[in-house]
């Protein structure tokens, strides 16, 4: 059972609820991440046009990496979700996609723009804040470095544009569950 849990879907699932236990329960994140949650920007289409812009840069840079230069590995990425290790029931393929689609992104821009960024950010330069949270989002992402570090680029300037988190985490939620999707087929 425990080896189960420390691969692929299942890992990011353990992963991500240590982080948001940590995240909720320890004050000072909490509190340095609450002014992030700020759900007006919803409201405006500025916010929208910076989504689809966001997945526009994204996918262009993806589609140059993997088809013209073959410097990034798509199949690098399943292999470090472990995707192809677990039976393809229904069951496990849902918890494939929530925790690639929904619970990854949210995590993941919580720690790289929320907190990362969001500290460099107060502590240095915003520049700095944007250009170490990509690198770090890049570096971690072994398959595809390239794109990931553009995707953090593109992630931190929303949050930074937008004021708030939600924006980055609904792009890259719709990145992560396009990705999961032609996992799948």
């Amino acid at each position: 059972m425990t080896g189960i849990l420390l691969e692929g879907p299942y890992a990011l699932l353990v992963d991500a609820a240590f982080f948001l236990g940590v995240a909720v329960l320890y004050r000072p994140v909490r509190r340095f991440l609450k002014p992030m949650w700020n759900v007006s920007v919803l409201k405006e289409r500025k916010t929208y046009v910076y989504i689809v812009v966001g997945f526009l840069i994204v996918a262009a840079v993806q589609y140059v990496m993997l088809s013209f230069l073959n410097v990034e590995s798509a199949n690098q990425q399943q292999k470090d979700l472990n995707q192809g290790s677990f039976n393809q029931t229904l069951l496990s393929s849902w918890i494939f996609f929530i925790s690639v689609a929904v619970i990854t992104p949210i995590k993941e821009e919580l720690l790289y723009r929320g907190v990362l960024c969001g500290f460099l950010t107060k502590r240095h330069h915003v520049f700095v804040g944007i250009f170490v949270s990509a690198i770090v989002f890049g570096l971690l992402h072994i398959g595809f470095p390239i794109t990931a570090t553009v995707m953090g680029l593109v992630f931190a300037i929303i949050y930074y544009r937008t004021k708030s988190i939600f924006p980055s985490m609904i792009l890259h939620m719709l990145w992560n569950g396009l990705v999961s999707i032609t996992v799948f087929f």
